[in-house]
């Protein structure tokens, strides 16, 4: 995530993969403070993998 963000910061070839990274959406939260639905929207894309991971992993027969 980082890289995007400072890559299209570096390049402007690149400038536009920096929306797809979290600090691009996230900003100067300290100082300008945070978005709510920046904060919701990313916080529940988190959720959703890591459900799906879960899902995912206690369906793998990992004791045989």
């Amino acid at each position: 995530m980082y890289l995007l963000s400072a890559l299209g910061n570096v390049s402007e070839d690149l400038e536009g993969y920096r929306k797809y990274s979290v600090f691009y959406h996230y900003g100067a939260a300290i100082t300008d403070g945070m978005d709510p639905a920046a904060f919701f929207g990313i916080s529940g894309l988190a959720f959703v993998f890591v459900a799906l991971a879960v899902l995912v992993f206690s369906r793998r027969d990992i004791y045989a």
